[in-house]
């Protein structure tokens, strides 16, 4: 998993951050200071839960450094609270039970994705997954 980790956020620290008026952007900024600060709290909520910033978490002007927490599948507010900002929450759990109710936690099952080889994983998580949409 580290590999992928590093990988996810190599990838991610390419992203440009800058004015939405520019073509080569990515990132644009965040509409309010307010909504900075939801973000800020979030974050330092997440990080009191146990969670750890594999790379952003910090802000260049009005926009918000695209941030990936690393989370246990305990971590309530990592896990199951929404945030409007460029930042990712990666939970390492132990089977794919554990995976589904921690994901099911949340209010907000707008999409899930499974990657398996094993067809009856795939099968479980479309059966027993509380949102709009599966991938597999």
């Amino acid at each position: 998993m580290r590999f992928i980790l590093n990988k996810f956020s190599q990838l991610t620290s390419t992203l440009r951050i800058g004015s939405p008026l520019s073509e080569d952007i990515d990132i644009g900024p965040i509409i309010s200071k307010e909504s900075i600060h939801h973000i800020d709290l979030f974050v330092a909520e997440s990080i009191e839960q146990g969670a750890k910033i594999i790379s952003g978490g910090k802000t260049i002007g009005n926009c918000y450094v695209p941030t990936i927490l690393e989370a246990h599948g305990k971590n309530d507010i990592a896990n199951c609270k929404e945030v409007f900002g460029p930042l990712a929450t990666i939970s390492k759990v132990k089977n794919l039970d554990q995976a589904i109710v921690c994901c099911n936690k949340s209010p907000f099952g707008l999409h899930t994705a499974i990657f398996t080889n094993d067809i009856n994983n795939a099968h479980k998580a479309i059966n027993e997954l509380d949102c709009t949409g599966a991938l597999m």
